[in-house]
């Protein structure tokens, strides 16, 4: 029997399969068997397999009838198992091997004895065949044992989210229970392989660039699916599991999860903001998501993260500017206001207002604020404390408490200064007798004889 079993599943996949399929049969490698099962193609798949099989008796084709996806990998799967075979290695119908893949991650795993050795990959567009990233984050391999998966995690989670790109030892199916995840809509690849590593004693991750993936704009992991937002919650639920049964659920790990489920809420309404879908429905989701009780608790962690040091900070920072970047794509609407609130709550100086809530009637200032801009922020509450009536004299309060706090926040005497004369300025404006008086007579004691206090004064 051949000492590694490939398995390659298709789906209407006449333009891409014959170049996986020929990578395969490519190989410096060649004690192998190739499963390839197509599920229930309606395009030339089919007969594209069937024209390799005639050539080489190493592929093993089975056609379904009907389209069972994850069924038919745990058959397989199962199959594959009760083999022969020591190893057995998984590839997509549009992405390839490099020549000498299986060559090397054998050798590689046979001489550390290891449960499953990676190879690095590279991504390219469909359309321009152009590198567009990969994920070699390291210039050396890296033999990694058990006790060292909780502080290797944040390096291994790129290598271990997906099930190609590596080889996987048959003995530990054998001696363990398990299957691919039928339930799932998202992330049914990393559980399975992070449910096989609970299993595991070593894993070698090679820098060797040996994996093909074609990103295809229409693919399936390149669309927008309202399913996406519980998938990735069930996912960062499994993984935060997975980290305390190794125990490695440390502050760095947490974080290092909370952004990859807020990299992969932003990366769906990315998508959806350009879906061909009613905007009334595109703004209920993009409001059901970050008023999503996981979402919000997920982003008041990351926030929090910021005293820790300046690499957290600036995630956070470009994180909330994309969000108050998104919300002006969708139509004013009171429901976008509870996501407007939570960034406010979230901000540094905003939340440290009495009645910050007063700050929903400016989202301009909000906006500035949010992208840190105090200087273009002290001339916009000025123009909203002196434009502010009488009925708003809540409002021009909240802004002035604001512009105290930005004041002393950036160490700013001369905007803590100006605030002031904003707000004596509102009670010009607002024929405020009293209160004009006592703030006037404030100011000569902070700034004796300044023009502007005393221009305001004739027109009193």
């Amino acid at each position: 029997m051949a000492r590694l079993a490939f398995y390659t599943q298709t789906y209407n996949a006449e333009k891409y399969v014959a170049k996986s399929i020929e990578s395969v049969l490519d190989q410096t490698f060649t004690d192998f068997v190739y499963y390839i099962v197509d599920d229930a193609s309606s395009d030339g798949t089919v007969d594209i397999i069937k024209d390799y099989a005639k050539k080489d008796n190493r592929i093993v084709p089975y056609f379904s009838q009907e389209n069972k996806i994850m069924d038919l990998y745990n058959e397989y799967l199962e199959k594959i198992t009760q083999s022969d075979a020591e190893f057995i290695c998984w590839l997509d119908n549009d992405d390839w091997y490099e020549p000498e893949f299986a060559e090397e991650m054998i050798f590689l795993i046979d001489k550390y004895d290891a449960d499953v050795t990676v190879c690095s990959t590279v991504y390219l567009d469909e359309n321009t065949n152009n590198i567009v990233g990969n994920n070699n984050i390291t210039s050396d391999s890296a033999l990694i044992k058990r006790e060292e998966y909780g502080e290797q995690f944040t390096f291994m989670h790129v290598f271990l989210r997906p099930v190609w790109g590596k080889l996987l030892r048959l003995s530990v199916f054998r001696n363990n229970s398990m299957k691919f995840r039928t339930d799932l809509d998202v992330g049914c690849d990393t559980v399975f392989i992070l449910d096989f590593m609970r299993h595991t004693d070593r894993i070698y991750i090679s820098d060797k660039i040996l994996h093909n993936y074609l990103v295809r704009r229409r693919s399936i992991s390149r669309s927008f699916s309202q399913s996406m937002l519980e998938g990735s919650i069930s996912l960062h639920i499994y993984t935060t599991a997975w980290l305390n049964d190794m125990n490695a659920n440390t502050l760095l790990n947490r974080a290092f999860l909370a952004s990859v489920l807020l990299n992969a809420v932003r990366y769906n309404i990315m998508i959806l903001i350009s879906y061909d879908m009613h905007i009334t429905d595109k703004l209920k989701y993009f409001c059901d998501t970050f008023t999503n009780n996981w979402v919000v608790e997920q982003l008041t962690f990351f926030c929090s993260l910021r005293d820790i040091g300046s690499d957290w900070k600036k995630k956070y920072d470009e994180y909330r500017i994309w969000l108050w970047d998104t919300l002006r794509h969708f139509p004013p609407d009171d429901s976008l206001n509870k996501i407007v609130q939570m960034l406010i709550d979230q901000d540094v100086v905003m939340s440290n207002v009495k009645e910050n809530q007063e700050l929903l009637k400016c989202q301009k200032i909000v906006g500035l604020l949010v992208r840190d801009d105090y200087e273009a922020v002290g001339m916009a509450i000025r123009d909203e404390i002196i434009s502010a009536s009488n009925k708003d004299k809540k409002l021009a309060f909240t802004l002035m408490d604001l512009c105290t706090y930005i004041a002393a926040f950036n160490e700013d005497a001369g905007l803590y200064i100006l605030a002031k004369k904003y707000m004596l300025e509102y009670y010009l404006n607002n024929k405020d007798i009293e209160n004009f008086n006592a703030l006037a007579d404030e100011l000569d004691e902070l700034i004796p004889n300044d023009a502007d206090v005393a221009e305001m004064k004739t027109r009193i």
